[in-house]
């Protein structure tokens, strides 16, 4: 059930270069949809939080290793900096390779 809320903020990954491209391009012509994926991350985020009764949740909560693809862990990771760069999320990772820690403010 997770993976397929996953795939709700995240367009899966194209399989031909350039469609990736056209994409691409799409995403930035339309940045009403990125600012859309954001905001259903950030959602999304939420709600892992208030059902695991915290005030933080893992990024491998939200993207499971074992069950997403590298498009989905990327896309997952920009949204992250996406919210952090404009304060509606708090980032902390406390090691190298440790796992990201999202807080909503």
């Amino acid at each position: 059930m997770v993976f397929l809320m996953v795939l709700q903020f995240c367009d899966p990954a194209p399989q031909e270069s350039n469609v990736h491209n056209e994409s691409q391009l799409s995403e930035v012509s339309h940045p009403g949809s990125l600012e859309r994926n954001s905001h259903n991350f950030l959602e999304y985020s939420k709600s892992l939080m208030l059902s695991n009764g915290g005030d933080s949740v893992m990024l491998t909560t939200i993207v499971p290793v074992a069950t997403s693809t590298p498009h989905v862990a990327a896309a997952a990771f920009y949204h992250c900096l996406v919210l952090a760069t404009k304060h509606l999320i708090r980032l902390r990772q406390d090691a190298p390779y440790d796992d990201v820690i999202i807080s909503v403010l």
